[in-house]
């Protein structure tokens, strides 16, 4: 099932911040509403330069990247 495309768009962003994780030997990534993601490089949170991400965007994203079960338990606590 093809993703719609803002969902699309929003793994492609995740995709890019993965990706300088890696490239910046980065040991964590976080990610939270309003404020753009942020990479934990040498022990201190660097910020990513894109927009603060928005709460739908970090809802999205965050069901994404959530396994099945625990997001059903979520979506239930809600």
């Amino acid at each position: 099932m093809p993703e719609e495309p803002y969902e699309e768009y929003l793994l492609n962003l995740l995709d890019q911040v993965l990706k300088l994780m890696v490239e910046n030997d980065a040991s964590d990534v976080y990610i939270k509403a309003k404020s753009p993601p942020n990479l934990r490089i040498e022990g201190q949170l660097v910020p990513v330069d894109i927009d603060p991400l928005t709460p739908e965007q970090t809802e999205i994203l965050s069901m994404k990247m959530m396994p099945d079960r625990i997001r059903k338990d979520f979506q239930n606590k809600k």
